[in-house]
């Protein structure tokens, strides 16, 4: 029988933390460029100054890597160049 995640709380915590499978030194140049992106990017700064209020920097970062490759993704799919957002 396969795992099966019965929780919402189990799903949640899966859908947050990022997993140790794949290739190790990707998933590590992605965490560095989300730092790097939350330094410069004027909407994940502000994103990344909101998570960090409800959690610790390690975990928002996490979460800011998953934004980041969203960007990346849109940017490689409609072949456009990446602009850093714009906060209003």
């Amino acid at each position: 029988m396969a795992n099966t995640i019965n929780t919402f709380k189990e799903k949640r915590r899966l859908w947050e933390e990022i997993t140790s499978r794949g290739h190790s030194i990707l998933r590590s140049a992605i965490i560095e460029s989300a730092w790097v992106a939350a330094r410069y990017d004027p909407a994940l700064i502000k994103s990344y100054n909101e998570l960090c209020r409800r959690m610790e920097p390690n975990k928002a970062i996490i979460r800011i890597a998953r934004k980041l490759l969203n960007r990346i993704r849109y940017v490689l799919k409609e072949k456009k160049a990446y602009e850093c957002s714009i906060v209003q």
